[in-house]
C-alpha cells in the first residue's frame, strides 16, 4: 500500500494527479522457505536501520545490525533522551532477533584480534567486546580511546589527542590476553605530530600501519616508531611535510602550509637512497604508488599555475596536468581519474602517454565498478541543500568506451548489485521516507516498486544480491528480500 503523502492537489481547468507515479510491483522470489519479502524484526515507531550492518559466519551464522532511535517525523528524538541506538543480532531468515547492546552505533568484526565482534558509540570514549549470540552482556575493552584509530598487529592506535602546538603523545593499547581484562596504554612516543594538529596546519598527519608509526616529531625530524618493540628511529631530517608508501617516503625541507613550494626528495625506505624531485607543495600531493609497474609519483605545483605533475622515478620527465585538478582514483588499467572542485568535472589521464580525456563536464558523484564508472548526475542546485533526498540520473561511463544510463534517477544510497540491477529510493520526503525500486539496465530501466515506505536500504556481503531495509510503514520493520531471476523485466 502506497504511504500517504502531504500534498495538496488543485485543479486548474483539468484535473491533475496527486502524489508520485503509480508505478507495477517487483516480482520477489521466495525466501527461505517463504514468500519474500522475509521480516527479519519488528521495529518501534520512528526506528530505523543506520551504522553498520554485518554477517557473523557460521558457526553463529547471525545477522548484525544497528538500529536508530533518533526517529522519524513526530517520534523523533533528541540527543540528550538518552542511548539513542540498539545493536541486534538476528538469524538471517528473520528468527530469534536478539537485542545484544545499547548506545553503540558502529560495530565492526576486528581481523587483527581474532575477528572478534566490537562496538563502540562515535561519540563515545570505549569500545566493548559484544556477543552476537546475546548470551553475554558487552565486556569493556577498550577504555577512553574512542572509536577512531587503528588497529595493528600489536594493539589499537587511538587517534592522538594534541596539545596547542598540534603535537600528543602516541600510544598503543596491547590486545587484552584474558576475556575479562581491559586493555592498557603504553606510550610508544612522548610526541608526534597529530592528525588534528595536521590538519590545521595543512601538513601531513602520522601515518600508521600493521607494524610502524610515521609522524613528525616536535624536533623537526620524520620518525618511525616500531610497533611490535616500540624502537624510535630516524627516517629524515628537518622535514617540513611527508608522503609515505610502505617502501618509499617522499619528504619536503620547508615550507608554510599555505601552498608554498619547496624541494620535495623521494626516498626508497628500504637502500635509504634519496633522490630529488623537484618543487612542489607536497600538501596536496600524493603518496608514491605504482602503476602498470613503474614507480609513480604526483606532486602539486603550487600558486600560480596549481598544476600537477606525474612522474616516473627515476625518469625525470613529467606529464602536466591543467589545473584545477586532484586525483580522484585509480583504474584498474592504470588510468588516473581527475576531478575538479568539490567533484567534478572529471577525466582520464593516461600516465604514460599524457592522453587526457573529459568524461563528464560537470559535478557528479563517482564510484568505481569493474566495468566503468558510475557516476550519479545529482543537480548542482541541489547537491548540498537537499542531501540525501536528491535524486540524479545514473550513468555508466564504461572503460571500453562508451556511456550509457543505468538508472533516470536515484536518490544517495543507491545499490548496483552484482547482477547488475539498481536498487534505489526516490520520492523521499521530509522524513527521510521513500519509495525502493528496483530497476534492470538490460530491460529498458522500468522502475519497479519494492515497498513504498522505506527509510533505510544497506547491504550484506554475503548475500549482494538480496535487497535488505527497514519500512516506516505502520507497522516498520526490518526486511530481505530478493528479486526474480526475469524481474523486474
Amino acid at each position: 500500500m502506497e504511504r500517504p503523502h502531504s500534498l495538496v492537489c488543485i485543479a486548474l481547468l483539468s484535473l491533475t494527479a496527486c502524489g508520485p507515479t503509480r508505478l507495477p510491483e517487483a516480482e520477489l522470489s521466495d525466501l527461505c522457505g517463504q514468500p519474500g519479502p522475509v521480516r527479519l524484526m519488528a521495529l518501534d515507531p520512528g526506528e530505523m536501520v543506520g551504522g553498520s550492518t554485518l554477517h557473523i559466519p557460521a558457526p553463529t551464522d547471525r545477522i548484525v545490525l544497528v538500529t536508530s532511535r533518533l526517529g522519524i517525523g513526530d517520534n523523533r528524538l533528541d540527543e540528550e533522551d538518552g542511548a539513542q541506538s540498539r545493536v541486534w543480532s538476528v538469524d538471517p531468515c528473520g528468527e530469534s532477533a536478539t537485542q545484544i547492546a545499547e548506545g553503540l552505533d558502529l560495530v565492526w568484526t576486528e581481523p587483527h584480534w581474532d575477528d572478534r565482534l566490537l562496538g563502540c558509540n562515535a561519540a563515545g570514549d570505549d569500545i566493548y567486546v559484544l556477543d552476537a549470540d546475546g548470551v553475554l552482556p558487552p565486556r569493556l575493552a577498550f577504555e577512553g580511546t574512542g572509536c577512531r584509530g587503528r588497529w595493528t598487529n600489536y594493539g589499537f592506535v587511538p587517534r592522538q589527542v594534541a596539545d596547542d602546538d598540534g603535537f600528543g603523545p602516541a600510544l598503543l593499547y596491547p590486545y587484552p590476553e584474558g576475556n575479562g581484562e581491559v586493555a592498557e596504554p603504553v606510550t610508544v612516543h612522548p610526541g608526534l605530530f597529530s592528525m588534528d594538529g595536521a590538519i590545521a596546519a595543512g601538513r601531513g598527519w602520522p601515518r600508521v600501519t600493521d607494524t610502524e608509526i610515521l609522524a613528525l616529531s616536535r624536533d623537526g625530524n620524520l620518525v618511525r616508531v616500531d610497533l611490535e618493540t616500540s624502537a624510535v628511529s630516524v627516517e629524515a631530517q628537518e622535514v617540513f611535510d611527508f608522503r609515505a608508501s610502505d617502501d618509499r617516503l617522499l619528504t619536503q625541507e620547508h615550507g608554510d602550509g599555505q601552498g608554498h613550494s619547496g624541494p620535495i626528495f623521494m626516498t626508497d625506505r628500504d637502500t635509504q637512497s634519496t633522490t630529488y624531485l623537484m618543487d612542489g607543495v607536497l600538501s596536496e600531493s600524493y603518496a608514491p604508488f605504482d602503476v602498470r609497474g613503474r614507480s609513480t609519483v604526483i606532486i602539486a605545483t603550487g600558486a600560480p599555475d596549481g598544476e600537477l605533475r606525474v612522474l616516473h622515478p627515476p625518469a625525470t620527465d613529467d606529464i602536466s596536468v591543467l589545473g584545477g585538478y586532484w586525483l580522484a582514483g585509480l583504474l584498474e588499467d592504470g588510468r588516473l581519474l581527475l576531478a575538479q572542485g568539490g567533484g567534478g568535472p572529471y577525466a582520464l589521464l593516461d600516465p604514460d602517454t599524457g592522453e587526457q580525456t573529459e568524461i563528464f563536464d560537470r559535478e557528479a558523484d563517482v564510484s568505481l565498478a569493474q566495468d566503468g564508472i558510475v557516476l550519479h548526475d545529482v543537480p548542482t542546485c541541489c547537491r548540498h541543500e537537499e542531501g540525501y533526498r536528491v535524486e540524479g540520473a545514473l550513468l555508466l561511463e564504461r572503460y571500453a568506451g562508451g556511456q550509457e544510463m543505468l538508472a533516470a534517477r536515484a536518490a544517495r544510497g543507491w545499490r548496483r548489485n552484482p547482477d547488475a540491477r539498481i536498487v534505489a529510493r526516490i520520492d523521499i520526503d521530509q522524513d527521510n521516507v521513500g519509495r525502493l525500486i528496483a530497476i534492470d539496465p538490460t530491460s529498458g530501466g522500468q522502475e519497479r516498486v519494492v515497498h513504498a515506505a522505506v527509510s533505510q536500504i544497506f547491504g550484506v556481503a554475503a548475500w549482494p544480491n538480496d535487497l535488505w531495509y527497514s519500512t516506516a510503514d505502520r507497522d516498520p520493520a526490518v526486511y530481505r528480500a530478493r528479486l526474480k531471476a526475469d524481474s523486474p523485466r
